[in-house]
This record gives C-alpha cells, sequence and structure tokens, in this order.
C-alpha cells in the first residue's frame, strides 16, 4: 500500500496538483488523498481506477514501479499479494471489534449482589 500512495503522491506532484485538486477530481475529501499518500487507508479498485483518469496514467501505474516492464503474471501476483494484505487486515479489525465488545461488556457488566 505504501508503495501506491507514494506513486500517487509523485504522479500528483509531477501534474502540478495539490492533494486537494486531486481530491476535487476524484470526489474524495483531501484527507482521503493525504491518507492514501501516507499508506495510512485502504485503497479501493474504484478510488485507483478514477485516481488513473484523474492523473491521466494506467491503473497498472499505481502497482508496479516499472510499468513497462507489466507481464499477465507480475499483475496476478501483485494482485494476489494486495488481497493478502487486506485478507490480514480485515482480520486486525475484527480482532479490534471482538475486543470493543469483550470491554464493552465488562464496563456495562452489573455487579451480582
Amino acid at each position: 500500500m505504501k508503495q501506491i500512495g507514494n506513486t500517487i503522491k509523485e504522479l500528483r506532484l509531477k501534474k502540478g496538483m495539490t492533494q486537494k485538486q486531486l481530491a476535487a477530481a476524484v470526489k474524495v475529501s483531501s484527507a482521503k488523498i493525504c491518507a492514501i499518500e501516507k499508506a495510512l487507508t485502504p485503497i479501493t479498485a474504484a478510488t485507483i481506477l478514477k485516481l488513473s483518469a484523474a492523473l491521466k496514467v494506467s491503473p497498472g501505474k499505481f502497482l508496479f514501479e516499472e510499468w513497462d516492464e507489466y507481464t499477465p503474471a507480475k499483475t496476478a501476483w501483485k494482485i494476489r499479494e494486495l488481497n493478502e494484505e487486506l485478507k490480514e487486515l480485515d482480520q486486525k479489525i475484527y480482532s479490534l471489534r471482538l475486543k470493543i465488545i469483550e470491554l464493552y461488556e465488562q464496563l456495562h457488566q452489573v455487579p451480582k449482589i
């Protein structure tokens, strides 16, 4: 995700765009663009497509440093890698949700007399 964020920032700066301008073109908040560039939030395929249109590059440019060396196998590998990252993040989110529920129940537990 960090590589994608770095690529977006690099392309945005090459186009002379601010985060606010890119956000307006993609129809998201400038805070969202900032979070994407810093890899603080996951990025959806739909957002990648919108960013590629706004920055006038192929969506593959976000996945590979050297897009000219594109191969279907490399694309499939990168997609699998990103899917694994998303699965790990989903598992962490699920664990945190369970912990929140547990803490909420502990907080609201009525003492027995």
